[in-house]
């Protein structure tokens, strides 16, 4: 079976043609099998191609072509009741195609569902980093991890972009993009242990203890059992919380 085109707009309308040959040439040229009438048209305006039971279409034109009111760029692969529109009133349409090309474009498009739920399930199984039924929980600590920086943006000088950078990250973690994640959580890291380390040590320049590393203040804010901690356990429990982040993306 060949590929039919049929002309559904222009002075050709209603006509089909069979492409069966390995080159099919559409315009206003005499070796042009679709031989199309239109002024707008060009002499050699699109070039279909087979390859075995694929059809392909290209732009030959310098006024363009469009394939479903999309510029044709490239060589691209025709489907059944895909439009061509060549000039300005010019639509060739797809009728049919070899039952082999028809059957491989529906496995290939089922091929597609099947992966992109693929990736769905193994970002909800895999990919989660909240799985076992810690989500609640660690974005309990992540809204008090944002809301104290915040405020310390304001009361301790912490950098303006941090609380920024947080949400930012935990955007990405939420969403499975773990390179992503890992990057953010890196730029978090980075800004928030310059901040920390000038505390510390203005801290001891005035002969403060320094704070405890801990991870207990983190567990208590991820269990509920807490929803606020000094400022100093805070610090820690940030700290710790970033890089639980970063090794959930090893």
């Amino acid at each position: 079976m060949d590929l039919t085109l049929k002309i559904i707009a222009g002075p050709e309308a209603g006509q089909e043609y069979i492409c069966s040959g390995a080159e099919t040439y559409l315009g206003r040229s005499q070796r042009c099998l679709v031989r199309l009438g239109s002024p707008s048209v060009s002499f050699e305006h699109a070039l279909i191609t087979r390859v075995g039971n694929d059809f392909f279409v290209e732009n030959l034109s310098a006024n363009g072509s469009l394939l479903n009111n999309e510029r044709l760029l490239s060589k691209t692969r025709l489907r059944a009741k895909d439009q061509i529109r060549m000039g300005g009133d010019t639509v060739a349409r797809v009728e049919s195609l070899p039952a082999a090309a028809a059957a491989g474009s529906n496995r290939r498009l089922l091929l597609a569902g099947f992966v992109a739920l693929l990736v769905v399930a193994l970002v909800i199984v895999v990919g989660d980093p909240f799985s076992s039924g810690a989500s609640t929980s660690w974005l309990g600590v992540y809204r008090i991890m944002q809301q104290w920086a915040q405020d310390q943006v304001a009361a301790n000088g912490m950098p303006q972009d941090l609380p920024a950078l947080l949400a930012d990250a935990w955007r990405l973690e939420s969403v499975g993009d773990r390179g992503a994640a890992n990057t953010a959580w890196m730029k978090v890291q980075v800004k928030f242990d310059a901040w920390d380390r000038k505390l510390e040590a203005d801290e001891r320049m005035r002969g403060l203890p320094e704070p405890s590393q801990s991870t207990r203040g983190l567990e208590q804010l991820k269990s509920g059992e807490r929803t606020t901690l000094p400022d100093e356990d805070m610090r820690v429990a940030l700290k710790l919380f970033v890089k639980r982040m970063m090794e959930q993306q090893k």
